[in-house]
């Protein structure tokens, strides 16, 4: 759905009337440029930690564990020189 919208300049800031189905959450926002246009994207709250616990206290516990692994030793690199090529 596209309809107008008015820009507005007021004191070296821009603002945008949207309309009354078209109107944007408060907060904190990036925007862009694309093309001739302007995207507006909403920045995405940061998790506190609290919160974090306690979203973590309602996950389940997973049912699969952990396969076993066998932790081999690095091998040792080899530094030697190719062979020349025969004719060079």
């Amino acid at each position: 759905m596209n309809e107008r919208v008015k820009i507005i300049s007021r004191d070296g800031l821009q603002f945008v009337e949207l309309p009354i189905g078209m109107t944007l959450a408060e907060g904190e926002w990036t925007a862009r440029r694309q093309g001739a246009g302007v995207v507006l994207e909403p920045v995405a709250p940061r998790m506190s930690v609290p919160s974090l616990l306690a979203l973590l206290a309602t996950l389940e516990p997973l049912e699969e564990g952990i396969p076993d692994f066998v932790d081999l030793p690095p091998e040792e690199p080899d530094f030697a020189w190719p062979e020349p090529i025969a004719g060079r």
